[in-house]
């Protein structure tokens, strides 16, 4: 099973025709030995991804200051039924139960789908579902991988063996540029032959991002339990909010129920509650169109711990899951609360956002210096409306003080921050400098803590050269909105710590994956 959402990529060209004959050399394709495609199989299987973290001797970190990181360790027991017969796999682990159901009932769209087991029913319900493209793929051997001989190889997991396999290897290539490396185990001391264990090494575009191993444990072949393709509620099954998003490591991310949808499910079940706060007296009044330069930093931590240095790390050999992600943005931030937008131009990564609230468009743009004008690059769709930028109704004055991260006075506020009226989200603390007509922010810190638990991560915003005023048009001629394609990576860190710096809580939510 690969956990992987999307990798593979076609060999195509005289350069990958050249290495095809390179690779054949050393083994014929008939050679290559083939799997029963009807299977059953216990895995373990386990992913390490670093995008701007550092690989250490006992796990993978990011830097708490990084400009941008990823790091993502899971490693997770489970069960795989292959049923080629029928078009359908499933994979059950600790993340969840996902089928695969290639052309359902006969179309050439399939169905991905996350599956829970009902009690009253006596069978499995379909929960989410993303359609799924193409044909179901095959378990088998590169045709021209080469062949490396036997290797003494262990497998992982508490069943594990030890035995001496063959080892078959290649690598995918678009065109003469690697995607991604495979090293594939099999067993030829069995009739017929059976697969033992894999590595992939992801390299796509010759950077190394992460791997995937994979144990094939009590490999059977033939027919498997049909019990477990017994669901109901495929046809109204409920599609996924995240269907477009690539930004999720495997399936049963994708499909997991978002900290908004969770909220939405649960908010029928809480009554609105009366909140102990204090009515502010003097509420700050901040202006309506402004301009400022803004520094965000988001760290989101699922299960990292820090280690001596203060770097956030996932350890390799620990059983779960694990994910750091830290993201640094400082820039140039336009209010334009008249017009309903804003845009922020980032001098760390170049990239630029503008969010358009009429059209519900969080667009990436980029300036076209031949044409002279920005042009939507893609947008991911936005779940908010633009307020005036303010501090929270409920809000508690707790008098003037030292802001602890630019050191400036000003007066503190706290409140926490709630969704769909009554789901805590968050709480924050923020400072201005109220000495003025109109109120001028200086910082704010929010730490995220999803239905009032543990706290999961935090953002820090600052707001320097704060000047009110009407916003410059130019900034907000983006051309190419009505045709701009949406996102497939809405999930991204740049993009969440856009989203908590302008108090697009709902927007974050829906791309926020609570792990258990």
């Amino acid at each position: 099973m690969k956990m992987f959402l999307a990798m593979g990529a076609a060999v195509v060209g005289v350069a990958a025709a050249n290495e095809r004959t390179l690779l054949s050399s050393r083994r014929r394709a008939a050679d290559v030995p083939t799997f029963e495609q009807d299977h059953y199989y216990g895995s373990y299987e386990s992913i390490s991804i670093n995008q701007g973290g550092e690989n250490t001797d006992h796990g993978t970190c990011c830097d708490a200051t990084s400009p941008s990181c990823k790091i993502q360790v899971i490693s997770l027991g489970g069960d795989h039924w292959n049923d080629a017969a029928h078009n359908r796999t499933r994979d059950d682990s600790q993340e969840g139960q996902i089928v695969n159901w290639y052309h359902y009932n006969g179309k050439d769209e399939g169905k991905q789908m996350a599956i829970e087991f009902n009690q009253t029913a006596n069978a499995y319900q379909c929960v989410q579902f993303c359609p799924l493209d193409g044909d179901m793929p095959k378990l088998e051997i590169n045709e021209h991988a080469l062949h490396l001989g036997k290797h003494t190889i262990t497998q992982d997991g508490a069943s594990g063996e030890t035995k001496s396999v063959d080892l078959y290897q290649w690598t995918d290539r678009l065109v003469i540029i690697p995607l991604d490396q495979t090293k594939f185990y099999v067993d030829e001391s069995v009739d017929p032959a059976v697969p033992f264990f894999s590595n992939v090494l992801l390299e796509p575009f010759g950077e190394k991002i992460g791997t995937e191993n994979t144990s094939y444990l009590g490999f059977t072949p033939g027919p498997v339990d049909q019990s477990k393709f017994n669901i109901i509620g495929i046809d109204t099954c409920e599609k996924s909010d995240n269907c477009q998003d690539d930004s999720y490591s495997t399936p049963a991310q994708k499909l997991k129920r978002s900290f908004l949808q969770d909220a939405v499910l649960k908010v029928g079940d809480v009554a609105e509650e009366t909140k102990d706060t204090v009515t502010l007296k003097d509420s700050p009044t901040f202006p309506n169109d402004w301009s400022a330069v803004e520094t965000s930093h988001l760290v989101i931590n699922q299960g990292g711990v820090p280690d001596a240095e203060g770097n956030i790390c996932c350890a390799h050999a620990v059983i779960g899951q694990c994910q750091v992600q830290a993201e640094y943005q400082h820039g140039n931030k336009f209010f334009d609360y008249t017009n309903k937008r804003t845009r922020f131009e980032d001098s760390v990564s170049g990239e630029i956002f503008v969010n358009d609230y009429k059209n519900g468009k969080e667009m990436a743009v980029v300036h076209n210096e031949t044409l002279g004008y920005d042009v939507c690059v893609e947008y991911c769709p936005l779940q908010d409306e633009l307020d005036p930028f303010a501090i929270d109704d409920d809000a508690k004055d707790l008098g003037a003080g030292t802001d602890p991260i630019t050191g400036k006075s000003g007066e503190h506020y706290h409140w926490a921050d709630v969704i769909l009226k009554v789901i805590q989200m968050s709480h924050t603390e923020f400072y201005a400098d109220i000495s003025g007509d109109t109120a001028a922010p200086i910082s704010m810190s929010e730490h995220l803590t999803p239905f009032g638990g543990a706290e999961i991560g935090s953002s820090n915003n600052t707001w320097g050269n704060f000047t009110a005023g009407a916003q410059p048009a130019e900034k907000f001629d983006i051309h190419g909105v009505d045709t701009c394609p949406e996102s497939q990576q809405c999930g991204q860190s740049s993009r969440q710590a856009r989203r908590l710096a302008n108090r697009d809580l709902k927007t974050f939510a829906k791309y926020l994956k609570i792990q258990n």
